[in-house]
């Protein structure tokens, strides 16, 4: 497959080995109708990019005549005019173990693009330009499916005959995207009819277009055809046949509405406790869509897992499931406005705000033994705590002073006078030099805490000292009395959770009610 602008074109003769000149006579009758190309235009009116895919044509046709005139083609202006396209270089038939008989592909909106060599290179047709990257497309189908998704909300013109777009794209159809179909092999109309029927109900798809000979079909699901019946086949024969969605008035469609008792939708129950009816914001919500809308609601019976979650396999269960499986069409519920990874579900306008709450245990009480620590914050016993080092460092800094003083003068005996002056016990007098100042350590902290000290220095300069570090001493232990009372008095808790900091560093588990309101929000490891 290649990709190009508008004024590139695949030299599809050297592929195919033709060489033509074009003339009407080359093309298929719908081409040069003027009806059916106006048609066309408006099928892809605001559409800027299309995917032609190359399949199966009618007998004695061929695409260099088709795509020339398609493309190319002046006066009039081709409807392709002004769009972005990419043109598929032969359709990857689906088989029944590969293609969409085997089940819906997983599809991928990225495909990995590399520089194209000399022979890659070689089938494009140098009088239009030269394109030097396109997408590699192998022969397999899920390469075929991932290249396809790309454009899967934009136009796709298929060239294929009605088996090829049954085994190769009816899997790969989307609601967001418009098809027109060129069959090449005639086809009853009313297999077209419980074709295009079924692809609205299961995928939800309606924008699809079938040409046979000069003449456009397509299914409007929204056109009434009876009581309670919707859904007619119908021919385009102006533009205002295109099936659109009403904006105003379904005219009485019918509304698959799932709900399920949530914070603000309650059931009211009959004598047997059946539910009749909800009552509530989703509930009104309900009421006044469809009767704004003109729908006629068609409540489900609720799903027993309720909001519904990623299953393993990669399907979903609940009403999530129901709206990926296409089951229900809409379900009057808050959901919180995240990836819930499915591509088929879509968020309306908000009705309330809500927010995620994390209930957590209150925090327990603090042990009575350990209340006097709380008085203070952390920070001002480390203030005291290094207080304390400053000021018994400044008076071994004085004591080292005045011993040195009474050395030099030599007035005095080294040890008794000096023993006298400081008050020291005669344990501390023979004792050595550490332990000498480890208790002048010992009692700083008891002078700073206020407690009874018996050997108070008879240094006039020491007493100074210790006279500023007792007036902090008795203005911190007035705070401490006064706080005392209030702690014993007053239940104290350990500090609460109160942020999702604080619960991720708790490290507790985390119960949900719904899986859904995890996958996205917290570690798998932290919930259960």
């Amino acid at each position: 497959m290649i990709t190009f602008s508008i004024r590139l074109t695949v030299c599809l003769s050297l592929i195919l080995g033709l060489k033509y000149t074009r003339s009407d006579e080359d093309l298929p009758s719908w081409l040069t109708n003027e009806t059916v190309q106006s048609h066309i235009a408006a099928i892809f009116s605001g559409i800027d990019h299309v995917d032609i895919v190359l399949g199966d044509l009618i007998p004695n046709q061929s695409y260099p005549p088709i795509l020339d005139w398609l493309i190319h083609r002046r006066s009039p202006p081709s409807f392709l005019q002004g769009k972005t396209i990419r043109i598929y270089q032969n359709v990857v038939p689906g088989l029944k173990e590969t293609g969409c008989k085997a089940g819906r592909p997983i599809l991928s909106a990225i495909v990995d693009t590399d520089d194209a060599n000399e022979d890659e290179l070689g089938m494009i047709d140098r009088d239009y330009g030269d394109e030097s990257r396109f997408i590699v497309l192998d022969r397999t189908f899920e390469s075929f499916a991932r290249v396809w998704d790309q454009n899967h909300q934009y136009g796709y013109l298929a060239f294929a005959s009605w088996a090829t777009f049954q085994l190769s794209m009816t899997c790969l159809l989307d609601p967001y995207a418009t098809y027109l179909l060129i069959l090449s092999d005639g086809l009853e109309l009313e297999e077209l009819i419980k074709f295009s029927k079924a692809t609205w109900i299961t995928q939800g798809v309606f924008k699809v277009f079938f040409m046979l000979g000069e003449r456009i079909y397509t299914f409007d699901p929204f056109t009434a055809i009876g009581p309670r019946e919707y859904g007619v086949l119908k021919e385009l024969r102006n533009i205002s046949d295109i099936p659109r969605i009403p904006q105003g008035d379904f005219k009485g469609y019918p509304l698959r509405i799932d709900r399920f008792r949530t914070t603000f939708s309650h059931t009211l129950l009959n004598k047997e406790g059946k539910v009749i009816d909800f009552i509530g914001a989703d509930a009104e919500a309900s009421r006044v869509v469809t009767r704004a809308l003109n729908l006629t609601p068609n409540f489900l019976p609720p799903d027993k897992d309720q909001f519904g979650f990623k299953l393993p396999n990669g399907s979903f269960n609940g009403v999530l499931g129901r709206l990926s499986r296409r089951e229900s069409d809409i379900v009057f519920v808050g959901y919180f406005i995240k990836d819930y990874f499915t591509r088929d579900t879509e968020f309306t306008a908000g009705i309330y705000v809500d927010e995620l709450c994390c209930l957590v245990r209150k925090a327990s009480r603090i042990p009575e033994y350990l209340l006097p620590i709380t008085i203070f914050p952390t920070d001002l016993w480390g203030l005291l705590f290094l207080m304390g080092i400053i000021c018994a460092t400044t008076w071994i800094i004085i004591r080292t002073g005045i011993k040195m003083k009474a050395t030099k003068s030599e007035r005095r005996a080294p040890k008794t006078p000096l023993a006298y002056l400081f008050n020291l016990s005669n344990t501390i007098r023979d004792a050595p030099l550490y332990r000498k100042l480890i208790q002048i350590v010992v009692d700083t902290y008891i002078l700073l805490v206020s407690a009874p000290y018996r050997r108070f220095t008879r240094s006039g300069i020491e007493r100074l000292m210790l006279f500023g570090l007792m007036l902090v001493s008795l203005i911190f232990v007035s705070m401490f009395q006064s706080s005392l009372s209030s702690v014993f008095l007053h239940p104290m808790f350990y500090k609460d959770i109160d942020s999702l900091q604080r619960l991720d560093e708790s490290g507790i588990k985390i119960p949900v009610k719904y899986k859904a309101s995890w996958t996205t929000s917290f570690r798998p490891t932290t919930v259960r």
